[in-house]
């Protein structure tokens, strides 16, 4: 039996988690175990996920200076490595700093270190700045590079070493997302949305996430179809939930957005909606898309998110700049088109295809660091 352990950073309510648990429940090898290592446990969103595997938090106490949190955790994750006996790791990377745990795993003589980004992007200036240097220097430290989209592999890895990275997607069960029309005005009738046009936003409240533009765009909505509400499903900081909820005092939107917090119901959050959309600044994937699609819901989002998503006119981009109310007219004009949904690249998202393309990246990988070692 070999033994995979999976490091991730923060563990945090997203889609990083949500994609890693859709895949290790569909991996039945017979020769494979799993163990995640993470630097900072934030949630316990996933407590009945964690309870079917091992797991191990490195720091216990939340510190948020990122240098005595790097510090602190690169010690304990090499203390761990030599505790355990540790051969491979999969480390789940947002930027290119991370690639100093890959580092300390290769002197720590971990011999099979695979990297897959699941990010495009950053906010912050300075951790920009640092992504863009790490990754010149510290990114061969990667026996195998992944990312979930071109977009992924360009920002962690660069353009240079493009050709060296395989693309592995996220990808969902499409039978949990089959839409139902009976069920669907059963659920808008529970919820008291059946005569409302319903909006949903489903993310973290993070600047990237672009609540304050997704809120302008409501707004220019609500003026073309007064009967409408916006659904904003997930959480953030104290400090972003007060920014949004100002926002929407500004707007007087009050009674028309409803704040449902972080849920695994997703399905029926889509089921009662009439469209999503997702002005986000950037994104690694945009795994919401795939649902949504899946749904037979219409989604709306920017022309920043990686475009390998979409397979099916269900999904439309947009751009960035463009204004709300040109957002709002586009939205409202398109909800009545017929649909092309393309089914072999809808295949290409199935989580069953994903697992077993991951099952064997691993096992193919491992297979490698054993006959160089011999």
């Amino acid at each position: 039996m070999k033994r995979v352990y999976i490091w991730i950073d923060k563990f945090d309510v997203g889609g990083v988690q949500t994609s890693l648990f859709n895949i290790l429940s569909r991996m039945h090898a017979d020769n494979l175990s799993f163990h995640i290592v993470m630097v900072n446990k934030l949630t316990d969103f996933f407590d009945n996920e964690l309870a079917q595997i091992e797991y191990t938090v490195l720091i216990d106490e939340r510190i948020d200076n990122p240098i005595i949190r790097f510090k602190l955790g690169i010690s304990r994750f090499k203390q761990f490595i030599k505790q355990n006996d540790v051969e491979t790791v999969y480390f789940a990377i947002n930027h290119a700093v991370d690639f100093l745990y890959v580092l300390a795993a290769e002197n720590s003589g971990v011999r099979t270190r695979i990297t897959r980004c699941e990010c495009a992007g950053l906010s912050n200036k300075w951790k920009v700045l640092a992504n863009n240097v790490f990754k010149l220097f510290f990114q061969k430290t990667a026996t195998k590079r992944l990312a979930v989209s071109k977009r992924a592999a360009q920002w962690v890895y660069g353009k240079k070493y493009l050709n060296q990275v395989t693309i592995l997607p996220n990808g969902i069960d499409f039978s949990q997302f089959l839409y139902d029309k009976r069920e669907r005005e059963e659920m808008r009738k529970q919820m008291g949305v059946d005569d409302l046009f319903v909006v949903l936003h489903i993310g973290k409240f993070e600047k990237v996430k672009n609540h304050e533009k997704l809120l302008d765009i409501f707004y220019e909505i609500k003026k073309l179809e007064q009967k409408s509400v916006l659904l904003l499903v997930g959480d953030g900081s104290s400090k972003r939930r007060e920014a949004i909820q100002n926002k929407i005092r500004r707007l007087h939107l009050e009674t028309s957005v409803i704040a449902c917090g972080n849920t695994k119901d997703i399905r029926k959050m889509m089921m009662v909606s009439d469209c999503m959309v997702l002005p986000s600044l950037y994104e690694g994937f945009g795994m919401t898309l795939i649902e949504a699609q899946a749904m037979h819901l219409k989604a709306y989002a920017s022309d920043a998110v990686p475009c390998e998503v979409k397979f099916s006119d269900y999904l439309h981009f947009l751009p960035l700049q463009l204004k709300s109310g040109k957002w709002a007219q586009e939205i409202l004009s398109n909800m009545d088109t017929d649909v092309d949904v393309d089914a072999e690249k809808a295949a290409f998202f199935d989580i069953g295809n994903v697992a077993e393309m991951f099952g064997n990246i691993l096992r193919n990988e491992i297979n490698n660091s054993e006959s160089i070692s011999r």
